[in-house]
């Protein structure tokens, strides 16, 4: 890893050491992953609503330390100060979090028929164009889907009444489909980040080398009632 200059924020204030970023990042890998195993325990109980509040703290979590890591890799020096308002960002944390979500393509819609499209003439320049659509189209939905995802969270956990007045929202009411799409979508990302930690290479291989005593991370836990496999990840 190359050599830092004296450690110093913009603002004069003495910057944290580069170590300080990097156990930040896998501690909150770790605790990421302690969240979706309770978050799967409890899918599994059937407690859909508190399980799909662990998994989104889970999503920001590994989101926190994804900014710390490529806080560390950047090697730009910052303060306590400036970590302790980038971390207070929630929709950000939930966005460095997620690489994964959904794209709903129901029978008969928009989205539907781009994939037939790209589908049935794939190579045309039709396919291509119907691709860059879907395209569009997922970018537009990541971001949106951070803001969705925080108040979700807040939805999973507390009892609010509802934008018309008339009712109150119930964590109880989660359904078991809702709460499985986010769990299972925050277990293929989690697995990936496990790929990342456990088969490090460059300089998080050479700073994790000289880290011998860091803890282990928890073990992918797939739900056994989970309707979908999870997404094979190649072995390094």
């Amino acid at each position: 890893m190359a050599k830092r200059r004296k450690r110093t924020g913009p603002s004069g204030a003495k910057a944290v050491p580069a170590r300080f970023l990097l156990e930040g990042f896998w501690y909150s890998v770790e605790q990421s992953g302690s969240l979706l195993h309770d978050a799967t325990a409890l899918h599994e109980a059937g407690r859909y609503g508190t399980a799909a509040g662990l998994t989104l703290l889970g999503i920001e979590e590994r989101g926190k330390g994804r900014i710390l890591r490529d806080l560390w890799k950047v090697g730009t020096p910052v303060t306590l100060e400036q970590i302790t308002h980038t971390l207070g960002d929630h929709p950000r944390k939930m966005k460095a979090g997620q690489t994964l979500f959904a794209l709903s393509a129901p029978t008969g819609s928009v989205t539907a028929s781009f994939v037939e499209q790209a589908m049935a003439k794939a190579g045309t320049p039709e396919a291509r164009e119907a691709l860059q659509k879907l395209a569009d189209l997922a970018l537009e939905r990541g971001k949106r889907t951070p803001h969705e995802r925080h108040e979700a969270r807040e939805r999973a956990f507390y009892v609010d009444p509802d934008p018309t007045g008339t009712t109150w929202r119930r964590p109880l009411e989660t359904t078991k489909t809702t709460a499985e799409d986010i769990l299972l979508m925050a277990l293929n990302d989690y697995s990936g980040q496990l790929s990342e930690c456990n088969n490090p290479t460059g300089p998080l291989a050479e700073a994790l080398a000289g880290w011998p005593e860091r803890p282990s991370l928890p073990p992918l836990v797939w739900p056994q009632t989970a309707s979908k496999p999870p997404i094979p990840r190649e072995r390094t």
